[in-house]
């Protein structure tokens, strides 16, 4: 099949010659069922109708539509990439978009894609030339020819198609609903529901007024995620909505699976009575039912102030490490040394209050009553679940979060101890015996999350003494005044929420302790690298260096830094974001997939945003994952960032890198079946002319990643900073594997071509392979073409190598260059012949006619013989202007040209020969004798130029140039040949 291809106006004509072929072929659209092409008019529109309310304009306005119409049996003309962003909206669901190319009573197609050319509906009018036979579509996608104004659904956006009235009587409704359009109709539209598995989900069918009539409608599930129906109940029903009544309740069941997965699946609505169906969609998403509580945790403190109230949360976790948290109504009693003080606390997740405790002691905290029941025992945030009241102690101000490694504000810590607030409470007062006094307090940074004792240090006072990890401590040497002390120069040079706690020994056998408020402390940033064996991934041009195959593992790693650059080791992170761009080739419209850890993977953009994502679990500060790899050619940037860091929801920014360049892992020969062939013969004898176009070489090329894919930013281009395509493909021929193919090449120039998102097919699939300019060759019986490839990146054609042209036999893989395969064989072989159109002289009575054979040779080695394979060759010896009849320079000369006898002068040779049918010259005419050239081709020069020949020979070398068309002597009357020519015959038949 032929193609044409011109741009018109936004969309793609292709005028196809031959027969029809599948030109669509992709996967199904998330969106289909989800709207219909709903009404197609020869006045001139298509129209699309929404059949669910989420979808936006922000969506359809990048779906496309494809039309092909039928013009006679020979040719269609299709229309690609027509945007519904061009559509009008009608009545808010009708997308009407206007065009010209809908035929009337011809066959036509109609495709409807979304922005990744997947398949949403399709109509067939009697064509099916844009068909996706890949994608089972939900509603009826065929009709025949009919003499109709246009065609419709009926039902309005799910019904089967038919015709709207026939010839010009019919009537479009193109914007409006199918059946008709009433404006007393009210609307009907179904919504969404969300349900946990178990639960039955009650759909709304709602109108938008009452109606005087009863409104019906069927309805049916309809699987999204799941093809088992084993969470929901299959249904297949219809409805009523009473007059006067404005909705109706759908019910259906939904199963308790047990497990952890969020289901959907959809209620369609159609075929309604009195009202228009705006929305007839609506989708129940089924949550996983409530997981039982793992445990139950109190978060507090160790050591309290009697005059001040300290904080309490309790926690219901659905996992052993809290990280969720149970999503049911909690009730419970708190506990404090076994009585009860807070009464039947009702919280979701978590609550958190105040305990105050007026005289000194030790607390034992506990719950009581718990609804639900926890799997697991009670957990506490210290040991035993305890807090020691105390009436003296430190007092710390206000702590906010930080940053790694940058020294914050001065944190001032105050001795207090109980006082008469007046209104018969405890306040905390100064405590007197810190009154200008300067002593050593054990100051310690704890640990909150996460716990334990590693990280690196905390500094304070300008020779930064680094503080102990808690419980351990440093004396520090404080000058209180007026009970007031400042810590200097704080500065945590890790990560994480942490405490500090001072101590002082009264040496009377008692501490005066304080806990600072938790707080966090962010990275300074985070820093991606991205290495292959030691080396860094970070080419950002076309041609710069290192490369890397796409496909390829590499080590993508991310790391948390304070502000001098050291790992903050005991970063653990919130909700991390990638960003990832792509940067070359911007050119194109294809998109790669960067795996970041293991089974995650995230696409590309040219405008990217950042994208939530999981990575490799952190340790000692750093994520690194061995498996990363990038799936296209080009180069991409990659940014990160930590969006949610601790409870304060802060963000660690990074810094973004480039990440390339990304080259092909190989080559593959996808396409090699036969496709070497000749024009004319069967079998063995099949052969091609020198200079015919009619050889047949087609082969198809891919660049590959690892996993086998196609790169499709693998293209050429004629900007030099967007040609990601550096290999030659170069072709290679020996005849019948005898090494003597290194100037056959040169010879089959056509077929070079250029690659195209990431294959290399030959511009022309038919070709010639061009005579010598100064002698006939061959014949090449068994030419047999080979691919090489030369990349400058060094990637290699996928092997197994089977050919080597340079040389005869077979060849070897023994590392010997003179004799290493370093082709691959294309399949087939083609007969090259190198051919003359010959015509034999003739000679006779000049009353009679005189048969002119013609016939076409080919050079055999050393001489030209009739090609009797050729049954093929056409010819037309009697069309006016197809020839010549030349007496100039002849003696005796007729005086006139003679006739062509009509009856046999055209038609295909047989055994490369007319002589059964051969053309007939008119008899001059008794009396009327002499000579004449008659020379085949005439004015029209209709001679093939791949049969023409040196019949001039004007240097007596039969050595060019090929270009006479052919010519025999006719003689009438007695034969003597041309006076000046001895031997003609002879002449004419010798060869060099």
């Amino acid at each position: 099949m032929n193609k044409i291809f011109t741009r018109t106006g936004n969309a793609l004509l292709c005028l196809l010659f031959g027969s029809y072929s599948q030109l669509a072929s992709a996967a199904c659209s998330d969106y289909k069922g989800q709207a219909s092409i709903n009404e197609a008019g020869k006045v001139g529109f298509v129209e699309v109708k929404l059949l669910n309310a989420a979808i936006t304009s922000s969506t359809y306005r990048n779906w496309k539509i494809d039309i092909c119409e039928v013009q006679n049996k020979n040719k269609t003309n299709c229309y690609y990439d027509l945007s519904l962003s061009d559509a009008s909206v009608n009545n808010s669901v009708y997308l009407v978009l206007d065009t010209s190319v809908i035929p009337s009573n011809k066959a036509f197609d109609i495709l409807l894609q979304d922005s990744s050319n997947n398949t949403i509906d399709y109509l067939s009018v009697g064509n099916t030339d844009l068909q996706d036979t890949g994608c089972a579509l939900d509603f009826d996608w065929s009709t025949g020819i009919s003499n109709s104004h246009d065609y419709i659904r009926s039902p309005d956006g799910s019904g089967n198609w038919t015709d709207n009235g026939s010839g010009n009587s019919g009537g479009d409704s193109q914007g409006d609903v199918n059946e008709g359009s009433d404006t007393n109709n009210p609307d009907i539209s179904i919504n969404n529901v969300t349900v946990m598995q178990g639960e039955s989900a009650a759909f709304t069918v709602s109108m938008s007024s009452n109606s005087s009539n009863d409104v019906t409608f069927d309805y049916h599930t309809q699987d999204n995620t799941d093809k088992a129906l084993s969470y929901y109940t299959d249904t297949n029903a219809s409805a009523t909505i009473p007059a006067g009544d404005t909705e109706a309740t759908i019910t259906i069941a939904t199963q308790s699976l047990g497990d952890n997965v969020t289901r959907d699946f959809s209620l369609f609505i159609e075929n309604s009575t009195h009202a228009n169906i705006t929305n007839h969609l609506g989708t129940a998403t089924i949550t996983p039912a409530a997981t039982a509580v793992h445990h139950y945790e109190i978060i507090h403190n160790d050591r309290a102030l009697t005059c001040k109230a300290e904080e309490i949360t309790i926690r219901a976790c659905e996992t052993a490490d809290c990280s969720t948290l149970s999503t049911q109504n909690v009730t419970l009693d708190f506990m404090v040394d076994n009585a009860k003080v807070g009464d039947s606390l009702t919280f979701l997740g978590s609550t958190t209050f105040n305990l105050q405790q007026l005289t000194p002691g030790t607390l034992t905290l506990s719950l009581d009553n718990t609804t639900p029941l926890a799997d697991n025992d009670l957990l506490c945030s210290e040991n035993d679940c305890q807090i020691a009241f105390n009436d003296a102690g430190f007092v710390f101000s206000a702590i906010s979060d930080q940053v790694a490694g940058v020294p914050f504000s001065d944190i001032s810590i105050q001795a207090i101890q109980p006082g008469d607030d007046g209104n018969g409470g405890v306040s905390c007062d100064p405590n007197i015996d810190f009154d200008n006094a300067t002593v050593d307090i054990d100051l310690s940074q704890q640990n909150v999350t996460p716990s334990g004792t590693s990280g690196l240090a905390f500094l304070v006072t300008g020779d930064n003494t680094s503080l102990g990890k808690y419980p351990g401590s440093t004396p520090v040497t404080l000058k209180f005044v007026n009970s007031f002390a400042t810590i200097s120069s704080p500065n945590y040079l890790d990560a994480g929420e942490i405490q500090l706690r001072a101590s002082f020994d009264t040496g009377s056998g008692g501490d005066i302790t304080g806990i600072s408020n938790n707080f966090w402390v962010r990275p300074d940033r985070l820093e991606l690298s991205a290495q292959a064996k030691d080396t860094e991934l970070n080419a950002a041009s076309v041609s710069a260096t290192p490369a890397h195959n796409a496909g390829g593992d590499f080590t993508l790693k991310v790391t948390a830094l304070n502000a001098a650059g050291d790992v903050t080791a005991n970063y653990s992170p919130g909700q991390m974001q990638l960003k990832l761009t792509r940067t070359g080739p911007t050119g194109g419209s294809n998109e790669g997939q960067l795996t970041y850890a293991a089974n995650k993977q995230l696409t590309s953009a040219l405008s990217a945003d950042f994208k939530d994502v999981t990575l490799t679990g952190f340790s000692s500060g750093s994520s690194s994952f061995d498996g990363a790899s990038y799936s296209e050619v080009g180069l991409i940037n990659l940014d990160v960032q930590d969006s949610s860091y601790g409870s304060s929801s802060a963000t660690v920014s990074g810094s973004d890198i480039n990440i390339g360049r990304f080259i092909p892992d190989h080559f593959t020969l996808v396409d090699n079946n036969a496709e070497v062939a000749g024009w004319c013969g069967i079998g063995a004898s099949k052969f091609t002319y020198m200079d015919q176009a009619q050889l047949q070489v087609d082969y198809l090329l891919e660049a590959r990643n690892k996993a086998g894919e196609v790169t499709k930013n693998y293209f050429d281009h004629a900007d030099p900073d967007q040609d990601y395509a550096r290999a030659a493909v170069a072709l290679v021929a020996e005849n019948n594997n005898s090494g003597d193919g290194e100037t056959f090449p040169d010879r089959l120039t056509a077929f070079s071509s250029s690659w195209i998102e990431g294959s290399y097919r030959p511009a022309n699939a038919i070709a010639a392979f061009s005579r010598l300019g100064s002698h006939a060759d061959g014949p090449f019986e068994l030419l047999q073409f080979g691919l090489t490839l030369a990349d400058k990146d060094g990637v290699l054609l996928e092997e197994p190598f089977d050919m080597l042209a340079t040389e005869s036999g077979a060849c070897t893989q023994d590392e010997d260059p003179l004799t290493d395969c370093n082709a691959i064989q294309l399949s087939g072989s083609a007969k090259l012949l190198y051919g003359r159109w010959y015509i034999e002289n003739n000679f006779g009575p000049e009353t009679e006619n005189l048969p002119l054979v013609m016939s076409v040779q080919y050079w055999n080695g050393s001489n030209f013989v009739t090609n009797l394979d050729d049954s093929c060759t056409t010819y037309d010896g009697e069309t006016v202007n197809n020839y010549l009849f030349d007496n100039t320079g002849l003696n005796p000369a007729l005086a006139g040209a003679p006739g062509i006898e009509a009856a046999s002068g055209s038609g295909t040779f047989v055994n490369g020969s007319n002589r059964l049918l051969p053309l007939m010259i008119s008899a001059p005419g008794a009396g009327n004798v002499g000579n004449i050239y008659y020379s085949y081709g005439g004015g029209n020069n209709i001679t093939p130029a791949w049969l023409k020949y040196d019949w001039d020979n004007q240097d007596g070398q039969l050595d060019g140039p090929f270009d006479d068309n052919p010519k025999a002597l006719v003689s009438f009357g007695q034969y003597h040949g041309n006076d000046r020519v001895l031997y003609w015959r002879e002449i004419i038949t010798a060869n060099n």
